[in-house]
């Protein structure tokens, strides 16, 4: 459940969540949302910036784990398809944010379609569609993965793209002159 809350504060949303009170860490942790009164988790919260849309999200997956009595064993049995539905029905949960908790917190394998894995693609030449759930289709339709394998692509090109941003930085990079057709 640690990797869950540091997924629920941190990379879900964008931004580390900073809290007004360090002795009240303890209280964020995920079952623990629901406890809270909004006004109370929003107080918590404040300093990170977002607090109504963050409390809002941090509440609404707070009652959704509790759908399921809180235990991720149950969520990682279900189909892909659909613990993806019901996150994206969660105020604040995008496709991204779907898919990174579907990959890294229930185990599902999952091709992320973010803002590196457009760059690099690009750079490859590939066309790329503009709606998420198509690129994401086309890439998994194209590469067969698992989940260590869909893990370690996406932090590869994570780690590519925070080193080659532009054009003139993949032409020196080692993937300069190669093409990707997919």
């Amino acid at each position: 459940m640690r990797f869950l809350s540091r997924t629920l504060t941190g990379a879900m949303l964008n931004q580390p969540l900073r809290i007004s009170k360090p002795r009240q860490t303890a209280r964020l942790r995920p079952l623990n949302y629901a406890k809270l009164n909004p006004l109370g988790l929003m107080s918590l919260i404040r300093p990170s910036g977002f607090f109504k849309r963050k409390s809002q999200t941090l509440l609404g997956v707070s009652n959704w784990l509790k759908t399921r009595n809180d235990d991720l064993d149950q969520f990682k049995r279900l189909r892909k398809a659909d613990l993806r539905k019901e996150l994206l029905t969660i105020k604040g949960i995008g496709n991204e944010t779907a898919d990174y908790i579907l990959m890294y917190v229930l185990d599902k394998p999952t091709f992320m379609v973010d803002t590196y894995a457009r760059r690099l693609f690009s750079m490859l030449g590939t066309e790329i569609p503009a709606k998420y759930d198509e690129f994401q289709r086309l890439v998994e339709t194209n590469v067969t993965l698992d989940l260590d394998g869909f893990r370690e692509f996406h932090a590869l090109i994570v780690e590519f793209g925070k080193l080659v941003k532009r054009p003139v930085d993949f032409e020196q990079s080692f993937l300069a002159g190669q093409k990707l057709n997919l």
